[in-house]
């Protein structure tokens, strides 16, 4: 794919470490369809491309970045893929409304863990879009200030089950906008939620904004 630094295409079983995979009009790297069991660590990727991103893994499955820098428009999305691990990386979003990372379109499990997550004033640290299902697990991660959303999660298919637990979120206090740390919007299928820090420390709020640490709405517990 001449839009992506790095281009997997139903490859497998490939390790990538110690690299550096930019690109400044596409995706970094592009795990496509049916690329099953790679590994990438120690490396940087980034993407300056709206409507790109600096890793994009599409059904795909047990795919592994570790100790990993990774900065894009949405830093890190996730298309009808399984079994993906994220493990001591950084996440950098850079669109206005980007994640650092999304998850989406039927995807299945989740591990992500020990890893530092940012995103601007409208976006997300962690969005779970509807639909997904498995085990999803975040877990040690500090989410930074600077977000709407520490972290988002819609309705998920039935029997999903989702923990999060001993993060750090710093939401951010916003003149124009509802800041959320954690928010459940329609997640009937519950989750388990332990050991988390949430702690507003910035300036700039408004009294007719409001500020949660966590909103569920039309959720389960």
């Amino acid at each position: 794919d001449n839009r992506s630094a790095l281009y997997l295409d139903g490859a497998s079983s490939n390790t990538i470490t110690q690299s550096y995979m930019a690109n400044p009009a596409g995706n970094g790297a592009y795990l496509e369809a049916d690329s099953t069991g790679n590994t990438i660590s120690w490396s940087t990727m980034t993407s300056d491309a709206a409507g790109y991103h600096a890793l994009y893994i599409n059904a795909s499955a047990s795919n592994t970045i570790v100790d990993s820098y990774i900065q894009g428009s949405t830093a890190v999305y996730l298309s009808g893929s399984t079994g993906t691990v994220i493990g001591g990386s950084v996440l950098v979003a850079t669109n206005t409304a980007g994640s650092a990372l999304q998850m989406d379109q039927g995807s299945v499990n989740l591990t992500l863990s020990s890893s530092s997550l940012s995103a601007p004033s409208q976006g997300a640290g962690v969005y779970l879009g509807a639909g997904n299902s498995g085990l999803i697990s975040l877990s040690t991660n500090t989410i930074l200030a600077g977000s709407r959303y520490g972290i988002y999660i819609a309705a998920q298919n039935t029997g999903t089950q989702i923990w999060i637990a001993s993060n750090t979120i710093l939401p951010t206090l916003s003149s124009t906008l509802d800041t959320y740390g954690l928010y459940l919007d329609g997640l009937t299928s519950g989750a388990t939620i332990s050991n988390n820090g949430i702690y507003y420390r910035t300036s700039g709020g408004a009294a007719a904004r409001t500020y949660y640490g966590l909103h569920a709405q039309n959720s389960a517990g």
